[in-house]
Parts: C-alpha cells; sequence; structure tokens
C-alpha cells in the first residue's frame, strides 16, 4: 500500500509538472509570437513609411522632369525666365480673363504695375471684402509637416512625425489644407514665407478641392484641383499644366491668395506692393467645398497666416501708416461701399 501511494504521488508530481511546464512552454510560445509580430508591424510600418517617401520623391522627379519641356529653350543659365503676364486685379473682380496667354505671347501692360484700384485708393478707404483668418488642419498635414498650436503656420522635419493615419491626411506631397470651407463669395488671406534659407526655399499656396488627392502621384495643377502658385529657389511659377514661369521683380514672399467662388476666380497678389502675380480663371471648382492649400518642401523655414489690419495700407498704394507685417486686404473699395 506504501508503495502504492508512493507511486500515486509520484504520478501526480509528474502530471503536475507536465501541465506546469505545457502552460509554461505556451506562455513563451505566445510571448514570443506577441514578440514576433510586433517586430513584423513594426517591419510592415517602416516599409509603408519607406514607399511612402519613395511615393513622395518620385513625384517631385515626376513633376521635376515636366518642368524640362517647358523649360527648355526659354531661358539660358543666368538669364530672366520668360514672363507672361495677367490682366489685373479689376478684372478678376469683373471681367473674364483668358485661363492662359498662347505660347509666346507677348507680356501685357500690366505686368509689375500695381492696380489700379490699389494705387490710386485714397485715404479712408476700407475692405469691400475683409481678409478670412484662415488655419491650418493638422489632420491633413503631411507627417513631414509640423503644425504650430495655433494652426497659424507651419514647417518641414526632416524625420516622419507620429501622426494618426487617417483618410485625410496627405503622405506623397507635403501639404496641408486650411480647416476654413469655401462655397461662394469673395474670399482672400495673407500668407507669408520666413527663415533664413527663404531665398532658396520651395514652397506653394493656393486653393484646393475638398476632393483633391491625399495619395500616390498626382500633379499640382488646375486638373487635379489645385490652384496656386510656386516659389522656387528665388523664382515664382504658377502651377499650370505645364508650369509658367513668372518674372517678378521684386519677389514678393508676402502674398495674398483672392478666391472669387462665384466667378470660380483665383488670384495672388504681392501684399508689399499690390503688384498681381498671377490669375487663374474658369476654375473648375465642380461645386465642390475649397480650401485653403499649402505646400512646403524647404526644412528650416516657415509659411505663416497673417491677420490683416483693413485701415493699414502698404506705401505703394499712396496711403498713411504702412505695417509691416499686417498689409490691407487688397479687395478694396470707398468706405461704405461693401460689395456681396
Amino acid at each position: 500500500m506504501v508503495a502504492l501511494a508512493l507511486v500515486l504521488v509520484l504520478l501526480a508530481v509528474s502530471i503536475g509538472l507536465g501541465v506546469y511546464l505545457f502552460r509554461k512552454q505556451a506562455a513563451q510560445s505566445r510571448e514570443l509570437a506577441a514578440k514576433k509580430d510586433a517586430e513584423l508591424g513594426k517591419q510592415a510600418a517602416e516599409i509603408e513609411e519607406k514607399a511612402e517617401r519613395l511615393e513622395e520623391q518620385a513625384a517631385e522627379l515626376a513633376w521635376r522632369r515636366s518642368l524640362l519641356p517647358h523649360n527648355r529653350g526659354r531661358c539660358a543659365l543666368g538669364c530672366p525666365l520668360q514672363c507672361f503676364s495677367f490682366p489685373c486685379w479689376g478684372m478678376f473682380r469683373s471681367q473674364e480673363v483668358p485661363h492662359l496667354l498662347p505660347r509666346g505671347a507677348a507680356p501685357g501692360p500690366e505686368l509689375g504695375k500695381a492696380c489700379p484700384e490699389l494705387s490710386s485708393a485714397p485715404d479712408g478707404l476700407a475692405p469691400s471684402v475683409p481678409a478670412v483668418k484662415v488655419t491650418l488642419d493638422p489632420r491633413t498635414a503631411h507627417p513631414q509637416l509640423v503644425v504650430s498650436q495655433d494652426n497659424s503656420s507651419v514647417r518641414r522635419e526632416s524625420e516622419w512625425q507620429q501622426v494618426p493615419k487617417t483618410p485625410e491626411r496627405f503622405v506623397s506631397w507635403c501639404c496641408v489644407l486650411g480647416c476654413e470651407e469655401f462655397r461662394e463669395g469673395r474670399h482672400c488671406w495673407l500668407v507669408e514665407g520666413k527663415g533664413e534659407e527663404l531665398k532658396y526655399s520651395r514652397w506653394a499656396v493656393g486653393v484646393a478641392r475638398a476632393s483633391v488627392k491625399r495619395k500616390g502621384y498626382f500633379s499640382r495643377s488646375p486638373e487635379e484641383g489645385i490652384w496656386a502658385v510656386l516659389y522656387y529657389e528665388g523664382q515664382f511659377m504658377s502651377l499650370t499644366s505645364p508650369p509658367t514661369p513668372l518674372s517678378l521683380s521684386p519677389v514678393p514672399t508676402r502674398i495674398w491668395v483672392c478666391l472669387h467662388c462665384t466667378q470660380q476666380q483665383v488670384s495672388f497678389i504681392n501684399a508689399d506692393n499690390g503688384v498681381q502675380i498671377f490669375t487663374f480663371t474658369a476654375a473648375a471648382f465642380n461645386g465642390e467645398t475649397i480650401h485653403p492649400w499649402f505646400w512646403l518642401w524647404t526644412e528650416g523655414i516657415e509659411l505663416c497666416l497673417r491677420d490683416s489690419t483693413p485701415k493699414t495700407l502698404s506705401p505703394a498704394l499712396g496711403s498713411s501708416s504702412p505695417s509691416p507685417t499686417t498689409p490691407a486686404s487688397p479687395l478694396l473699395g470707398p468706405a461704405g461701399a461693401a460689395q456681396v
């Protein structure tokens, strides 16, 4: 009996030890599987991030290649780019403007001149269309873009930020949209490029349809629902298809973006002197919501949204007390004669 009891005890111990070892092995297997899953997830995320970066680089190279046939034969090293001009801001308000000048067309007389409504404006004028306050939407910002806490400026970093992956976020181009949505009426806002390397930077401002692509290669052009101008290392281009080089002197770093939803027009104006940079007409908004749009390629600079002071005009417009940071809205009319 004693022997039998001893055998049973040994058997129970053996079974218990076996169960313990089995459970320990199962736990180790689960832990190992979890580590492998985590490692695979990390590798998958790294691969996806690398793929997105390659996609961005491919988009940039494809865009650069699109510039080659347009610029070939049009400018020599050290010579100004061929310029194209568009009618002045007054036409943006009341008349139709051709979408683009024909190839080889002579520059118009308005190039480099302040718009009549601005240059002849006496004191006591007020903006007929007050500038809107635009804020950046961090949910749409490319992972390399860092939006300020007050959503009024954006800069680019070399490293990708840990941000939620959402359908609204750009992953190919370093873009960000404004929070504001426009469907009708006239709106304008002021954007300024800042930074020590600003002269050698690349950035663009404009507007985009709400349905603009977020992933994959797409051209930054009206065909893709983007109407913008590009600052490219001291030169300006309108992002037409192909891009149109613009000869501007001085080259502005503060720009009014002016949107006329009803007439489907987008204009860009030098905020320092009131000179029109470029106008898109017959813009195919297709009844969609339109957002402010920004693109930033260069690290070390910022794109800043500036509030405007309506009663302060720049010296080029022949008024009093200039403001270095808050030039007046270009949409001006006699005080009390606001247009709708």
